[in-house]
This record gives structure tokens, C-alpha cells and sequence, in this order.
């Protein structure tokens, strides 16, 4: 992978920071290269120094004013970014130190989360959320509502689980006045998208939110880029719900009571019956017939339907989680792949035009984490659980890397239950 994640070896040659999210994990889970991690990390961060940004973009007014977030992609570095791409490297972040613990980048890293984190309240607007002039709303490649401005549901989840993610990550650091503060933040926005977001009537989370307010500020931002803008009708007539945004909403803990269980049953009757397609936010018109009364946008790709299994897993719905596994990626293995694709089939039938997209790896994560169930409770496995969901499986073993070596675990099922099995090294405290 030459010497960054790149989204793939023989086609684009691209760093993607939304790509590398997943990409990281099955390195962090399988491989435990951390100094390859860390000095990827590191390059991402280093993109919101003075200097770098005047390297791509020499006197554009969004660098000068210093109203943009971590570099979404190298060397394409599109325009306003992609919201969703930063945010995924914040999680990279704190992944990092989970599997791998403190290294001799974590100071810089504190300060780029933070840099990240305090621009993105200045692009927060006065309803309380997240509104990027300019940015490509991008969640994945799917039939998605989402347009060059707005309030984007997906962007605030995903932003109000980075402030509580990282309240945890200094907190572990001894910063507790931080993370305070950033706690405080995660509630605002989780209220500012149950306040905005959320479509009564369709009973979920629209992708971007559409109503008077959004509309005077699409008209501005229009006017301003010399575009044609939507009558407003027509503007309203383009709201959609979605897969990707309900899984959002449940994964990063911005749903809750009824409305979180409506949108998990938006997920789960997605995933339970598959048939995902590619597809673009540039073909959403005003006809919604193109998805049935009352549809939703379904996934696009393997990289989403890591996201959507996540949120399965996080719910306790293991048996629709595996059966997505085997039947998703056993369709690579009957088609005679043994790498993984970055799509599934177009509507013509024709496959993705990368044939080794480790976006789409993310089994090699599922295996390990939360079928054999090692995972890290503190900072390079420290501290650590082994939770088991073996499913219809009798038996299964393996090994997740550590700072300190393997830890290897064996489970067998029996008709008392399952006996679980653990070597770890000594620095590294299995917790039952």
C-alpha cells in the first residue's frame, strides 16, 4: 500500500481519508502496524498547518480564514472537503490510541483533534448544527439528498459522536476540563439533530434538512456561486430518507426511544434483504417515484454496509449482522474474487471498477472484534474483554495483535455453554 492507505494499489492511487477509516481498522485489528498508522495519521493532521493548506489552495478565502477541516483527500484535495472523510480521521485518531496506545505523536494528535473540533463550531450555524458552504456532502456512493450546502443530518451525528469520543480520549489523558467542554458539545448537537432533523411524519432522519430557514441560505450560497437555484417547492420536493443517515443517527447515539427504533428498522429491512446498488447524490430529482412511496435510499457499497452491520452489532442484532457477511461477501467469492471489490454490482449488472478496495475488508474486523469478541477497553489492549458471538459456528480461534504480542483466544461450544480459551502477554489484563 506504498507508504499510505491508499483507496486502491492499481486504479485511483489516491490517499481517501474516508476509505482509510476502515482500511486502518483491519490493519489495527489484524497487523498492528502502528507506526505505519501513526505517520498516515500524522500527514492528515499536518493538512490544517500553516503553510500546507497555501500549497493547495493560495489565497482562497475558506484557507486564509481558516474555515476548513482536516484534507479529505491527497492529492485531489477537493474543494470544501468532505465533512464525513474528516470526521473519520478523528476516529482514526482515537482508534489508534485504543489499539495501539500513546506514541510519540499523541501530543500532536490531542492538538489536531482539537483543531478540528473548534473549527467545526465555526461552521456550526445558529440552529446549532454543522453547515459547510461549498463542501461535498459526501456519505457514500448512493442516491443520497445532499447538495453543495445545508445542514446534513449524517454530518452532525457523526460530529456529535466525535466530541464524545474524544471527551473519553482526554479524559484517559488526565484532561478533564476538555473533556468536559466536549461532552457538552456532543449534547448540543445529538439535540440540535433531534430538533431539526428528524421527519415526523416519515417517522426518520432526513439526509439534509429542508424547510425555510435552509432554503434562504441555499439562495444565498447559490447566488454567491452563480448558480440556478431550485424554486422552492422543488427544493422541498428533493428531502429524502435514507439507510446511511438512519444508521448514523442509531450508530452515533443521536436516536433514541421510539425514534431510534425506527430508524434501526430502517437499517435492519435493508440489510435483511441486501440487493445494495451504487448509485450518486447527483441523481436525486423531485421524483420520488424512483424510490416507492415511502422508501429509502438503500446502501451503495461495501464501504457503507460496514458502517450499517456496526450498528447492528452495536444493537445486539448479531444473527442478521453474519447473515449480511456471508451472503454479501460470499457473492465476491462465487464470482471468483479473492480481494475485496469497492462495489457491488451497478444496476446494469457490471462490477465496480476496483478490484482491491480494502474499503470493502471489513469482515477481517468483524471476525476478530466481535465474532471471536477481542477487544481493547483500554489504551493498547491494557486492558481488554473476549465476548463471544459465535452463532451457528461450534468452534472458532484466532489472534489479535498487541503492543506487547498476540493474544490469541480459542472458543468451543458445549452443551453448557462455551469455553473460552485466552493467552495474553503479561501487560495485558484480560477482564472477565
Amino acid at each position: 500500500m506504498m507508504d499510505m492507505y491508499v483507496d486502491c494499489p492499481g486504479y485511483e492511487q489516491n490517499v481517501w481519508v474516508g476509505d482509510a477509516g476502515i482500511t486502518a481498522l483491519v490493519n489495527m485489528v489484524n497487523f498492528g502496524k502502528g507506526a505505519f498508522d501513526a505517520e498516515y495519521l500524522r500527514t492528515i493532521g499536518l493538512s490544517m498547518n500553516d503553510g500546507l493548506e497555501r500549497f493547495y489552495r493560495t489565497g482562497n478565502p475558506r484557507y486564509v480564514a481558516k474555515k476548513y477541516l482536516p484534507c479529505s483527500c491527497f492529492p485531489t484535495y477537493p474543494e470544501g472537503g468532505i465533512p464525513i472523510w474528516s470526521y473519520t480521521y478523528v476516529m482514526q485518531v482515537m482508534d489508534h490510541y485504543l489499539y495501539f496506545g500513546a506514541d510519540e505523536y499523541i501530543d500532536d494528535f490531542v492538538a489536531d483533534i482539537d483543531l478540528c473540533l473548534r473549527r467545526s463550531i465555526e461552521l456550526t450555524d445558529d440552529r446549532g448544527l454543522l453547515s459547510v458552504d461549498g463542501a461535498w456532502n459526501l456519505i457514500e456512493w448512493a442516491d443520497n439528498d445532499l447538495d453543495m450546502c445545508g445542514e446534513v443530518t449524517a454530518n452532525n451525528c457523526m460530529l456529535a459522536a466525535c466530541f464524545a469520543r474524544a471527551s473519553d480520549f482526554v479524559s484517559s489523558l488526565g484532561m478533564s476540563e476538555r473533556a468536559n467542554e466536549y461532552a457538552a458539545y456532543a449534547e448540543k448537537y445529538r439535540v440540535s439533530v433531534n430538533k431539526y432533523c428528524y421527519d415526523e411524519k416519515e417517522g426518520a432522519y432526513v439526509d439534509t434538512v429542508r424547510d425555510e430557514y435552509t432554503y434562504r441560505h441555499y439562495l444565498d450560497v447559490y447566488a454567491q456561486k452563480g448558480r440556478i437555484p431550485l424554486k422552492y417547492d422543488e427544493y422541498l420536493a428533493h428531502s429524502r430518507i435514507s439507510v446511511q443517515t438512519n444508521t448514523f443517527a442509531v450508530l452515533y447515539g443521536c436516536a433514541d426511544g421510539e425514534r431510534r427504533d425506527n430508524a434501526l428498522k430502517i437499517v435492519k429491512t435493508a440489510v435483511d434483504k441486501g440487493g445494495f446498488v451504487i448509485g450518486t447524490p447527483a441523481n436525486v430529482t423531485a421524483d420520488k417515484s424512483l424510490y416507492g412511496a415511502g422508501r429509502a435510499v438503500t446502501i451503495g457499497t461495501p464501504f457503507f454496509l460496514y458502517y450499517a452491520i456496526d450498528c447492528l452489532i452495536k444493537c445486539g442484532e448479531f444473527d442478521l449482522a453474519v447473515k449480511s457477511v456471508k451472503r454479501d461477501w460470499g457473492v465476491f467469492l462465487d464470482d471468483g474474487f479473492d480481494t475485496c471489490l469497492e462495489g457491488f454490482r451497478t444496476r446494469s449488472g457490471e462490477l465496480a471498477r476496483s478490484a482491491s478496495h480494502a474499503w470493502g475488508a471489513s469482515p477481517a474486523v468483524f471476525l476478530m472484534r466481535d465474532i471471536l469478541g477481542i477487544r481493547p477497553t483500554k489504551a493498547g489492549y491494557g486492558e481488554f474483554t473476549v465476548t463471544p458471538h459465535l452463532g451457528d459456528l461450534k468452534f472458532a480461534q484466532g489472534s489479535v495483535p498487541t503492543p506487547y504480542g498476540p493474544i490469541s483466544v480459542r472458543c468451543t461450544k458445549t452443551d453448557s455453554g462455551t469455553d473460552i480459551s485466552v493467552e495474553a502477554p503479561d501487560k495485558c489484563k484480560y477482564v472477565r
